[in-house]
């Protein structure tokens, strides 16, 4: 059988995985440094104030040191219209959004215009000048429940679209009290790659099998301190870690499915989905 040998490239807390023969591209971030928040864009809409902003915030992440958080605007009658946007990818092919965790808080239940919901943007990272806003997810319907708990989102589809391609989380309303967080954001796209990191050393090995039955074996890290190896599933938990000296993974005993291997280097983190079957 032929295996796939996938050609990993990751700066500082972000993850571009390039399989040869599929042109398969994962990103994933945390929010918790400016590596992983580089890329992110916030445009504001509506209402102009101290309280009506995007940011990355330390309150209660779900993992790490920060999170990416709005709260909700305090007094005055004026639409808070806010956009927060990734960096560019290709969805020529479709891919899914793996995983992104949620999180709700304050007194407020969405009503009239309130709306907190994750867009596809095309043509544009400006949500004025995309030549398209596709919703992917309406966080205000029927399943909002502001009671504090981490929520997480896997396996959604997002369609084949040509051209430069965005997601973007918007947030709007009026006075309600509406507090929201995202953490751990995983995406899978098909297609040619279609996000550049700028970084001055990038980190490359190969991990093969992939899909993977028993054991996966990674190579190409022989110049690099490997500080730590783990598996997460894509609820974020560490279900198995590794010797930073074994190149050879056993999978055995794990139940079939998606997982996240995390490599740690004195360079950087790089984080590959494998598949378990």
């Amino acid at each position: 059988m032929k295996e796939t040998i996938l050609l990993l490239i990751a700066a500082l807390g972000f993850l571009w995985t390039v399989e040869s023969n599929a042109q398969t591209t994962t990103y994933t971030t945390s929010f918790d440094d400016a590596a992983q928040q580089d890329g992110w864009i916030f445009f504001k809409k509506g209402a102009n104030g101290p309280f009506n902003n995007w940011e990355f915030n330390i309150s209660m992440p779900h993992s790490g040191a920060n999170n990416l958080m709005h709260f909700y605007p305090v007094g005055g009658t004026e639409v808070t219209d806010d956009w927060s946007v990734s960096p560019v990818f290709d969805f020529a092919g479709g891919g899914s959004i793996d995983s992104v965790w949620h999180r709700a808080t304050g007194f407020g239940m969405p009503f009239g215009i309130d709306t907190v919901a994750l867009y596809l943007l095309n043509g544009n990272a400006d949500p004025d000048l995309a030549t398209s806003k596709t919703l992917l997810r309406l966080y205000t319907d029927s399943t909002y429940q502001n009671d504090g708990v981490w929520r997480v989102d896997t396996n959604m589809a997002v369609p084949a679209t040509s051209g430069d391609s965005y997601l973007a989380f918007r947030y709007k309303t009026t006075v309600n009290w509406l507090d929201v967080q995202y953490d751990d954001v995983t995406v899978t796209s098909i297609g040619a790659v279609g996000i550049v990191p700028v970084a001055a050393e990038a980190i490359r090995f190969l991990v093969f099998p992939n899909p993977a039955t028993n054991q996966v074996r990674i190579t190409g890290l022989e110049e690099q301190t490997i500080e730590s190896v783990t598996l997460v599933n894509l609820m974020g938990q560490e279900v198995r870690q590794y010797s930073t000296q074994s190149k050879m993974l056993s999978l055995q005993g794990l139940e079939n499915g998606y997982y996240l291997l995390r490599v740690s280097t004195e360079a950087g983190m790089v984080t590959q989905k494998l598949l378990k079957n």
